[in-house]
């Protein structure tokens, strides 16, 4: 695995040529604005060299992703048999409720993305996100430019590198998931058609809107009538969900559980349906069971480890850092081999930690222990007591130097992270991002990464 200035004909390009490197530069940043890859009003910045991998290393990345999301599947359909668990992970009625109505299709998680920290050693997870899990269409837009713009230069070295498309991967899994409900599921009344018209579900103004266009065009293009729609213009009458008078077989919903939690009322019309069968939700309530931050912690309890084939437990237990339910009543636990009363423990030992809450995004409401004043950190974690958070052990982050260039030669440290796609429970591909901080965020100065496989 080379990181950033380990990429060393690339590199050696850039500095024996920086006004090639400031062109490339600015032809880069000039695309991703002209096509509008942002995140909220954040138009995103983009590394100028690669994390190269080979085949080796995917195939890592690659068992790891399918292997833990497997573990994933099956504490889910554990937990929808233990009402203490499945309340445990959507303390929500609304969506628990919703979570026992069979949605014509076999996986509680078809679309997904772990969060991961790239190791020698292969990769850290570090939470699963099955909410929208969104940037697909950014990812497949810049990577594709990254390899005609840099990878195709005469001296970059990088001629034989590729980059999995995600996109695809994402379409196939959403009509697999159809073509199983609607055969589950036949209506002689309305018949499903081979080709459904998908709705794209999420609020008008959450700020990755945008990308939900993105998706629809790219669905059009491959024959798929595509509308982006908010829950207020849904409809539904005799049997049909609609949006704007047009009949709606497919939903991909990228409205968070959350959301539909708190606005129940406003998501009647699509409950509805979803209860009676009348349309395809894909991203359905069960995979809510898995979006909890709480997973971790079960993953890694011995009535769940023991129920998972030998390849998925090793996968769990190598890969998923320690985690526990932040509560008063819990007690005493095993870390890194000894016995320990946890919250006295946590308290005192705040660099071996972070602090989560159970449902966030965007990296809110998280707390690395060792980047935290101890003072700070014990009024965090007594506050968290009253809500709803984990403790998970502090993974250190990888860091390389990356070629920022100004008129000389110079190198910037950056932390790395990668997201691993998962689809119809196939890995699907990389989001690649860096920040100059050890927490993740826009606000932190975040930067696209391309992650390309040599061949």
């Amino acid at each position: 695995m080379k990181r950033g200035n380990e990429v060393k004909p690339l590199c050696d390009f850039y500095a024996g040529d920086l006004e090639r490197f400031n062109f490339l530069k600015k032809e880069l940043h000039l695309y991703l604005r002209q096509k509008n890859i942002k995140y909220g009003e954040f138009l995103l910045h983009a590394e100028m060299a690669p994390l190269l991998i080979n085949r080796k290393e995917l195939q890592a990345f690659r068992d790891t992703a399918e292997l833990v999301l497997k573990g994933c599947e099956i504490f889910s359909r554990l937990a929808l048999e233990n009402e203490k668990w499945l309340k445990d992970c959507l303390p929500g009625g609304t969506m628990r409720e919703l979570a026992k109505v069979d949605p014509g299709y076999d996986q509680f998680i078809p679309c997904a993305r772990f969060d991961s920290f790239p190791k020698k050693s292969g990769p850290v997870l570090i939470e699963l996100n099955t909410d929208g899990c969104s940037a697909m269409s950014n990812i497949d837009a810049f990577q594709k430019l990254y390899l005609e713009l840099i990878a195709k230069e005469k001296f970059s070295g990088l001629a034989s590198a590729a980059a999995p498309e995600i996109m695809p991967h994402l379409l196939e899994t959403l009509i697999k998931c159809y073509r199983s409900f609607r055969k589950r599921f036949p209506n002689a009344a309305a018949p499903w058609p081979a080709r459904p018209t998908v709705a794209i579900l999420d609020w008008e103004e959450e700020p990755t809107s945008w990308e939900f266009y993105a998706c629809a065009e790219y669905f059009r293009s491959k024959g798929f009538k595509t509308v982006v729609t908010d829950p207020s213009q849904l409809r539904y009458s005799e049997g049909i969900l609609s949006v704007a008078g047009e009949r709606i077989h497919l939903v991909y919903r990228r409205l968070l559980g959350e959301d539909w939690e708190k606005k129940p009322k406003l998501l009647e019309p699509l409950a509805a349906a979803y209860r009676d069968h009348k349309v395809c939700l894909v991203g359905s309530p069960r995979s809510q069971i898995a979006f909890s931050k709480k997973l971790f912690a079960y993953l890694r309890h011995q009535e769940v480890l023991k129920r998972f084939p030998p390849k998925v437990r090793e996968a769990v237990l190598k890969t998923v850092p320690w985690t526990i339910p932040l509560k008063k009543s819990l007690k005493k636990v095993l870390f890194k081999g000894r016995e320990i009363d946890p919250l006295p423990f946590v308290l005192e030992n705040k660099d071996f930690f972070v602090l989560k809450p159970c449902v966030s995004k965007c990296g809110l409401g998280i707390l690395q222990g060792c980047h935290t004043e101890k003072e700070a950190w014990q009024k965090a974690v007594k506050a968290a007591l009253k809500k709803d958070f984990i403790i998970q052990e502090f993974v250190p982050l990888e860091t390389a130097l990356f070629p920022v260039h100004g008129k000389t030669r110079e190198d910037e440290k950056r932390y790395l992270h990668t997201g691993l796609y998962v689809f119809g429970g196939k890995f699907s591909g990389f989001f690649g991002r860096t920040c100059k901080d050890p927490l993740l965020t826009l606000r932190h100065g975040e930067r696209m990464l391309a992650v390309l496989v040599k061949k």
